[in-house]
């Protein structure tokens, strides 16, 4: 017996009322999902019933839309410019210098783009793992207008409006527009370019340039906060207390639930939750911006965040780089960001063969009492190899091994070292 045989034989009645209504309602739906995959371009014949859940409307403040590959709802948010989200207004985002966006967003994003070509997208799924039976059953949209921020969120009623949804969020990725995500490249992006593929329709997000806000985040906050999720980062950087939001953990069964009872009253706070998602989007990016250009002081970011900056800028600026690490030393109070920020300046002053600067720094970090050889090893091999005194070069390392012998990532490195001075002592070199 083929499947679709079988799915013909649960259509025999067993149930009575609501129950049986339920049951062809599911069953059709699965009819349809396999007539599409099985390639058949002429639709099921019979209809899908609507549940048409009670609440909808009331609760989301939204409507339907039509598209020519189905429905789908709209709910709309409008925001203006001067609108505060932590310690910002949205309108910094597009007062924010643009000459080193493409450090964050890649290379084929030029310091031109527009910032109100931004398109700020976050998705919440029926599940966290992803795969090919995990859908996105609602994709929130933030961009600029003349006048305002809007967010645009559309929501699958039911799964087989996936295809009106994913039409409408298509017309989003046009020529000059760019993508900012949290964590869009890992998770998001995949999973959508996977719901279009299962939809037989081309993923129209792909050439647009696209910057993943949680790669940044971790090269930026992980040292001082620890753990990068967008609501840590609300608490510890953006001063944002979220209200009435509902763990991401939990909005696959909410969506579930609302399959199954039609009840829309659980989901208000999942579409809070993915606004605020996107309206910190934008305040994080603009800190980004202002941060690494240091046009002004950044009230949000301390010095272990100018540390993480300037390793971004030292990708292809090591000069601004260092302006980078020194503003943020000038602001150090901490012996352990203070070791952290001279440790970079002094790679880079004998990365560019400036070793007289390069020693000043390494001579000032002597006194630190972090568990790092760092400096004994840098000046070891500055005095062996550019001064030519192993007797000095062996006296830091035997320094170096009274201090650090008991660590044992750093022992067996300065024992080797030290073995090889003696040597060369030895053999008079």
């Amino acid at each position: 017996m083929s499947l679709k045989d079988r799915i013909d034989a649960l259509m025999e009645p067993c149930a009575t009322g609501s129950r049986e209504e339920e049951k062809r309602r599911k069953i059709n739906m699965l009819r349809h999902q396999l007539d599409r995959i099985m390639g058949h371009r002429q639709p099921v014949t019979a209809k899908i019933p609507p549940r048409n859940p009670s609440n909808l409307e009331k609760v989301l403040s939204g409507g339907v839309v039509e598209t020519e590959d189905g429905p789908a709802f709209l709910v709309k948010y409008d925001y203006p410019l001067d609108h505060n989200h932590g310690y910002r207004a949205l309108k910094t985002f597009l007062e924010a210098p643009t000459e080193r966006l493409p450090l964050f967003a890649g290379a084929h994003l030029t310091k031109e783009s527009l910032m109100e070509n931004a398109i700020f997208m976050d998705v919440e799924t029926t599940g966290l793992s992803g795969g090919a039976g995990t859908y996105a059953f609602l994709i929130g949209v933030g961009f600029f207008t003349k006048t305002g921020f809007q967010i645009h969120q559309y929501f699958m009623r039911d799964f087989h409006e996936e295809p009106g949804l994913l039409h409408l969020v298509s017309e989003f990725a046009r020529t000059n527009a760019w993508l900012i995500t949290f964590n869009g490249k890992s998770f998001d992006l995949n999973l959508l370019a996977t719901r279009y593929i299962m939809n037989r329709k081309p993923f129209p997000f792909a050439p647009l340039p696209h910057w993943d806000l949680l790669r940044t985040s971790r090269s930026v906050f992980k040292l001082r906060i620890g753990s990068c999720s967008l609501s840590n980062i609300e608490e510890n950087v953006l001063g944002l207390e979220r209200y009435n939001d509902v763990p991401g953990y939990e909005i696959p069964s909410r969506y579930h639930r609302f399959i199954r009872d039609g009840n829309a009253k659980p989901l208000g706070p999942v579409f809070y939750h993915n606004r605020i998602d996107i309206l910190s989007m934008v305040t994080l990016a603009a800190i980004f911006l202002q941060g690494i250009h240091q046009d002004e002081f950044v009230e949000e970011l301390t010095p272990w965040e100018f540390l993480g900056l300037g390793k971004i800028m030292a990708r292809t600026d090591v000069s601004r780089a260092c302006d980078l690490w020194q503003h943020g030393l000038a602001l150090a109070d901490d012996e352990h960001i203070e070791f952290y920020l001279k440790k970079e300046l002094g790679h880079a002053a004998k990365r560019a063969g400036d070793f007289t600067r390069a020693v000043v720094i390494w001579e000032e970090m002597m006194g630190s009492h972090l568990p790092d050889p760092y400096v004994h090893e840098e000046l070891a091999k500055y005095f062996e190899h550019r001064v030519k005194d192993c007797g000095q070069a062996l006296k830091l390392v035997e320094e170096a091994l009274i201090s650090f012998r008991h660590i044992d990532k750093w022992s067996e490195s300065l024992e080797y070292r030290r073995n090889r001075l003696r040597r060369k002592i030895r053999e008079g070199g």
